[in-house]
């Protein structure tokens, strides 16, 4: 046995070496990037707004937006008898002001000097010809949110490192250990009343677990068994034995579920959110959470069966698409018909369809994938409503509760097909300005988040969250790889290091190593979302390993998200 000076002196070296390489990272970092130089790139490049609107050409998307990093344009109207228009900002005890031909001008020449804070108060006078006021063009209040200014890094620990510490937490928490006793879900779990996203998620994260962080064999074993678990369990309650999925005919894993065993009918669940939702669909996780989940799993296992309900999963999408190009928003598997007159945005359907094409050559899938990309183009990016489509989340009216998952995951979805369209990057950079504009916290101060950087959920909802932050992450390195923008890649680091830094917070406080989410406010480790600390982890892993990659001068990485099996 080893004496207890030895064993301490062990764990020192071991603490010592962890420490050395999180050092040695730092100083990589801080070798690659000139922080000072790309702020005053950033300084120059918040002057110019985000898809500015154009009276009776293009629609102003801002009317309830409430802060900004670019300077914004308003749709403020024309003053009768005004031949120019006085543009006041009002900060304290201090105003900026400048003079423009149109109400609805940026406010580019005021942007830089208006210091970064909330409360700011703008006036828009109509002027006339002999110089006096004649009248109020609009007025609106916000707050200038700062831009990036790296560096973010403040934890110790490596991303990879990190990485296996978020995999690992989610894998030990009760309620996923609990599979291996039952067969089934926590009924104290309430969370798995959503199985197309939480247990799918959950699959596809085991499956990662297994693959690179396992201890051993028999750990990565037990990952996979509840991976399995999941897939079955979620086939079981959509596509039971002898009765397709309803007036559906095919498989599509359920959104809701009202907590009933799919082989007894009881009861199992003591609680689930949305019961009286069980034969509604939302359609926008089965693919992009259990249709992945899946593929992933069949990669590990070779288990055809998995792929075989992936590939039914993407022929369900393309036999309920609309001719307009994308689906109902929520489908009733009672009637097959759609449930809301609300139009999907296709963003979490596209990328799954196009991981199907490109893995496993299912062309089949080419012309459902192509027409939801042109209703895309004929809707969303001409309207710019990014309005939030989860399957907790009310429908609100155009512009009220603008959402960053689905404007992001669009963004990295161009950019995985600019080399064929090259006209697609600025669309996407476009895209992702608007995501940062919005959403990105590049500053703790003044947004009550004891964590940083990171995306924001929605208006109604202003949390960081992990999951966010890595399909954010994956787009910045995307726009690298494409253009060789130092910029993003920077950006892309800093929202990584950001959810480092708040699963650091996560141990400290409440002694888990989860991703941390809800900007520090945590409630209890085993009630938190899982599916967001999955994608966080994976999110962390990508940037672990793109680093390595490009520090070798290679331009290629796998992708966490995409990558599937060994």
């Amino acid at each position: 046995m080893f004496k207890k000076t030895t064993l301490l002196a062990i764990l020192a070296s071991a603490c010592f070496a962890i420490h050395a390489n999180a050092a040695e990272d730092v100083k990589k970092e801080l070798k690659m990037f000139d922080y000072d130089a790309l702020h005053k790139q950033e300084l120059k490049a918040i002057l110019q707004p985000v898809r500015p609107g154009i009276p009776g050409k293009r629609p102003f998307w801002n009317n309830f937006a409430k802060r900004f990093v670019y300077a914004p344009a308003f749709d403020f109207k024309k003053v009768e008898g005004a031949v120019k228009y006085r543009f006041t900002v009002l900060d304290k005890d201090k105003s900026y002001s400048f003079e423009a031909k149109e109400p609805w001008a940026a406010l580019t020449p005021i942007w830089g000097t208006i210091p970064d804070g909330g409360g700011l108060k703008l006036n828009v006078e109509g002027i006339a010809q002999d110089g006096s006021a004649v009248g109020l063009a609009g007025e609106r209040s916000f707050e200038k949110a700062p831009c990036f200014k790296g560096p973010y890094k403040t934890s110790s620990m490596t991303y990879e490192e990190s990485a296996e510490k978020g995999f690992r937490a989610v894998f030990e928490l009760g309620h996923v250990q609990q599979w291996l006793k039952t067969g089934t879900p926590d009924p104290n779990e309430p969370l798995y009343g959503y199985p197309a996203k939480i247990m799918g998620a959950l699959m596809h994260g085991l499956v990662i677990f297994a693959n690179d962080y396992a201890k051993d064999a028999d750990e990565a074993e037990m990952a996979i068994k509840i991976a399995r678990m999941n897939a079955d369990y979620i086939i079981k309650l959509s596509d039971p034995p002898g009765r397709p999925t309803d007036a559906l005919q095919d498989f599509m894993p359920i959104t809701y579920w009202d907590g009933k065993d799919p082989d007894t009918d009881e009861m199992l669940m003591k609680k689930v959110l949305y019961p009286h939702k069980r034969y509604n669909l939302r359609m926008n996780p089965p693919g992009f959470d259990t249709g992945f989940g899946l593929c992933a799993l069949y990669e590990r296992t070779k288990d055809k069966k998995y792929l075989e309900y992936a590939r039914r999963l993407g022929e369900t999408y393309a036999k309920l698409q609309g001719e307009d190009g994308t689906w109902g928003l929520e489908i009733s598997t009672k009637t097959g018909k759609s449930e809301s007159k609300t139009r999907l945005i296709p963003t979490m359907v596209m990328p799954y369809l196009d991981h199907l094409i490109k893995k496993y050559d299912m062309t089949q899938f080419k012309a459902s994938r192509d027409k939801a990309i042109a209703w895309m183009f004929a809707n969303t990016i001409k309207t710019y409503n990014w309005q939030p489509q989860f399957e907790d989340t009310k429908i609100a009216k155009p512009y009220r509760n603008h959402s960053s998952v689905d404007v992001i995951l669009f963004a990295s979805f161009l950019m995985d097909h600019v080399s064929e369209n090259p006209e697609y990057l600025a669309y996407a950079e476009e895209c992702m300005r608007f995501a940062e504009d919005q959403f990105m916290l590049w500053s703790k101060k003044g947004n009550g988040a004891k964590i940083g950087p990171g995306v924001l959920e929605k208006y109604t909802f202003p949390h960081i969250e992990p999951a966010i932050g890595f399909l954010a992450c994956k787009a910045y390195l995307k726009l690298y790889k494409a253009t060789g923008k130092k910029i993003f890649l920077a950006k892309a680091v800093a929202l990584i290091d950001g959810a480092v830094s708040g699963q650091k917070f996560m141990h400290e406080k409440h002694g888990s190593w989860l991703i941390m989410t809800r900007n520090g406010h945590y409630i209890n480790p085993q009630r938190e979302w899982v599916n967001c600390n999955i994608y966080g982890a994976m999110g962390i892993a990508e940037m672990d390993k793109a680093l390595k990659a490009i520090r070798n001068g290679d331009k290629e990485w796998p992708s966490e998200r995409d990558r599937s099996g060994n």
